[in-house]
């Protein structure tokens, strides 16, 4: 993974743990039983708390997670719930749900996400699902949900002090020039797909450049 910083001089490499196969697979999808989401949660908050305490950046569920039982029209919150409850089983690891912006409005998932930012202490983040740039995803559609009122909401301390809310990063999964350029854009984190290290180097220097001309960073 790759970080797009605010200076391209800053400190931008990651290390990052998809979690997403530890999910159901499709055979436990079928017949609602609270059994399997009890074995896939434990299942998954004890990987989760492992990767946590042995330094991993980001955890990430991407828009196939599913928890397990019955089918459901909102089944795309899966990755959204879980994340939330793995906030207790964490502590430092940004925890990242996708939410689809396919099949459902902005502010949805703003609020999706909002819930994960709340119940983690402001560590969640949004990745975008595979493909979103070819449905028609694009800076506007990101600015769309960061800018709902729910995304970020405000924090207060100790002493009733109301802190500026800290947004959920931006995660965006890379695979052609299109999606890079949504990157460069919007994206807090770049997950690239590619083959070689010397690929991921290219493809890093070429968002970071991009940012540049977005205004997002400086030389």
């Amino acid at each position: 993974m790759s970080a797009v910083p605010a200076s391209v001089n800053e400190t931008a490499s990651l290390v990052g743990l998809d979690l997403s196969n530890a999910g159901a697979p499709r055979d436990w999808q079928r017949e609602r039983n609270a059994e399997t989401e009890q074995f896939i949660m434990g299942r998954l908050a004890g990987l989760a708390s492992l990767a946590d305490r042995g330094g991993v950046d980001l955890i990430s569920l991407d828009e196939t997670f599913r928890l397990g039982g019955k089918r459901r029209r909102d089944a795309w919150l899966d990755g959204a719930l879980a994340t939330s409850r793995l906030a207790r089983h964490t502590t430092r690891a940004a925890l990242v749900a996708t939410v689809p912006l396919g099949i459902t409005r902005p502010e949805h998932v703003a609020g999706a996400i909002a819930s994960v930012h709340r119940a983690s202490a402001q560590r969640a983040g949004w990745q975008l699902e595979q493909g979103a740039t070819a449905q028609g995803t694009g800076a506007r559609t990101v600015d769309a949900v960061l800018d709902a009122p729910v995304a970020a909401p405000r924090k207060r301390t100790v002493d009733d002090v109301v802190r500026e809310p800290v947004r959920p990063l931006v995660v965006v999964p890379v695979r052609n020039g299109v999606d890079a350029e949504l990157a460069a854009a919007r994206a807090d984190v770049a997950r690239l797909s590619v083959a070689t290290l010397e690929e991921a180097r290219a493809a890093r220097a070429a968002i970071r450049e991009a940012a540049i001309e977005w205004g997002r960073a400086h030389r």
